[in-house]
């Protein structure tokens, strides 16, 4: 009988210790361009936003986390200041015509990446490669409401 009471105990531990690792708390973020309200989730993240305004042509959100990451949203037609170093004047011209584009870029070990989904351009700076699939894992939360 004790025995049996052990392995429920273990079997009640385990399950209380996965449904907490499965129910991650999300620090969501509501983001507005124009009419269009979208909303992206940090998971377990301390960041700091900052909101750039560019008169009433554009607008970009930085969220700056850790280690110099910035997490970046825009509906700006010339991508962001952030990685327009790396850019071509061909690519600006590609960010008017096309609706998706995605640009990755490699600098000191780090990873940068600019994505283009319709009006809104969305991408990171400063990655290290070991974070990066948690980095793609917040951009893949990013949804129009």
């Amino acid at each position: 009988m004790k025995n049996i009471f052990n392995f429920l105990m273990i079997i009640l531990i385990f399950f209380s210790l996965s449904c907490s690792v499965i129910n991650k708390p999300h620090k969501k973020e509501k983001l507005q361009f124009g009419k269009n309200k979208y909303e992206i989730s940090f998971l377990n993240k301390d960041y700091k936003r900052q909101i750039i305004f560019n008169g009433n042509e554009s607008s970009e959100y930085r969220f700056n986390l850790a280690d110099s990451i910035v997490v970046f949203i825009t509906d700006s037609k010339s991508a962001s200041p952030l990685i327009s170093r790396f850019l071509q004047p061909k690519d600006y011209l590609r960010f008017i015509d096309e609706d998706d584009l995605k640009y990755s870029f490699s600098e000191n070990n780090n990873i940068f990446l600019l994505e283009k989904n319709g009006n809104i351009i969305i991408g990171y700076i400063n990655v290290p490669k070991d974070n990066k699939e948690e980095l793609e894992n917040i951009l893949l939360t990013f949804k129009k409401l």
